[in-house]
């Protein structure tokens, strides 16, 4: 009887522990597995013992041999050639034992057959060479190469530097161009503010029809009056259209508007209304070259700036494009800059430098350590030997003590027994 997962306990026959010689017949025999498989497929049991025992009529007979076991109940064997085996291998359990392993095509058939992988190898071999052969022989710049290197020391520190320095160099030019714009617009609207006075034409032409002039003298007085050629004053005395719609000046709106004015204080005062805007026009354009100089010279700075900044970065190892987006230069600027790229051997150097200094700093500080810990022995050391010696003083002052001691100890003892052996009469001599 064997156990089961729940606890019960079922019967298994002997043979199915220890597989032997015709251990399949005696359990299909015990388990009634011929007669059900005579019920399912109609044939008898002794047609099924047969074929299932590789006797005549099988499948697994290989031609009409019979068992050599002497009978359906002995577990026969087929004879060499058949293919019993292969049947009953594919229907029992395999055999235990090593099993042939399935090996696939070799890394370099793989490898070929992967159409990508060969176009990439075949094109990355050949800008190497490539580049190595330009580099050779002139054609392209030796930081073609340093270009290449995955890991440049202290290339995107120059970088972010780069772009600090063209930070800082922004800064006075956007201030100047600022300025300048801001005289600029006071410029542009002193200059609106004169070109007004053709819009005063109408009113004033009105005016003067009012105080009896004609047309002739209305244009002669305001052409010369407002600073323009007569033309321009007929052309809006003609149509009003022209001048637009603008409001006269609060000084001339009230000499317009006085009842007692004559042509001429009228004039007079259009005169003066347009030499006001006119003062203060060229008051507006005193600040304004100064201005424009302070932008030239910002400007030329800046360039200097970012120029050195440009081959600092350069010989630091940055690529041209990252110059170029970062200083707004073009290629032929970039190309022309007096800067020594860096390459792959100044990059081996630099790795070299990088990796020697790291080493001596590990190293330094090995030594610092190993030094300190040196020291903190030595001076365990001494401390030990002090107490040592402390101990040793000790030792002897106590020994002295000791002895001091015992002395007086020994020195009152004998007192003591010098005072008892004194008589009464010795007493008395002695007080004698």
């Amino acid at each position: 009887p064997a156990a089961r997962p729940n606890g019960r306990r079922t019967w298994r026959p002997r043979c199915a522990r220890r597989p032997g010689p015709g251990c399949a017949e005696r359990i299909a025999r015990l388990t009634g597995l011929h007669e059900r498989i005579a019920r399912l497929t109609g044939l008898t049991t002794e047609e099924v013992r047969q074929i299932l025992a590789g006797g005549p009529g099988g499948p697994g007979s290989g031609g009409g041999s019979t068992p050599t076991a002497g009978g359906p109940q002995g577990g026969g064997t087929a004879p060499t050639g058949s293919n019993t085996a292969a049947g009953a291998g594919a229907a029992g359990p395999r055999a235990g034992g090593p099993q042939p392993r399935s090996r696939g095509p070799p890394w370099w058939q793989r490898f070929f057959s992967n159409r990508a992988s060969v176009w990439t190898a075949v094109l990355l071999t050949g800008g190497l060479v490539a580049s190595i052969v330009a580099v050779r022989y002139g054609v392209a710049d030796p930081g073609v190469l340093a270009a290449g290197v995955v890991w440049w020391p202290g290339r995107r520190k120059a970088a972010r530097q780069l772009r600090l320095k063209v930070a800082e160099a922004e800064e006075p030019l956007a201030q100047a161009v600022q300025a300048e714009e801001l005289l600029r617009e006071a410029v542009r609207r002193h200059e609106l503010g004169l070109a007004e006075r053709l819009g005063w034409v109408p009113a004033l032409g009105d005016r003067l029809r009012d105080l009896g002039r004609t047309d002739d003298e209305i244009a002669d007085g305001l052409a010369a009056a407002l600073g323009v050629t007569p033309q321009r004053v007929h052309a809006r005395l003609a149509d009003p259209a022209l001048a637009g719609a603008v409001a006269l000046p609060a000084d001339l709106d009230r000499a317009v508007a006085d009842a007692g004015v004559t042509a001429d204080a009228l004039l007079a005062a259009a005169e003066a209304a347009v030499a006001q805007r006119s003062t203060a026009l060229g008051r507006a354009l005193v600040p304004l070259d100064g201005a424009a100089q302070q932008v030239v010279l910002a400007r030329t700075q800046r360039n200097q700036q970012v120029t050195q900044a440009a081959v600092a970065a350069r010989n630091a190892g940055v690529l041209a494009g990252a110059v170029r987006r970062a200083t707004g230069l073009t290629r032929a600027e970039v190309k022309a800059l007096a800067a020594t790229p860096p390459t792959v051997r100044d990059a081996a150097r630099a790795v070299r430098d990088r990796i020697g200094a790291l080493l001596r700093a590990v190293r330094n500080g090995l030594e610092s350590g190993w030094n300190a810990v040196r020291a903190g022995g030595q001076r365990a050391a001494d401390r030990w030997r002090a107490a040592k010696v402390l101990r040793a003083q000790a030792r002897d002052v106590a020994r002295l003590r000791a002895a001091a001691g015992t002395a007086a100890r020994l020195v009152q003892r004998e007192q003591r027994a010098a005072a008892r052996n004194v008589t009464p009469e010795q007493l008395g001599w002695i007080g004698w």
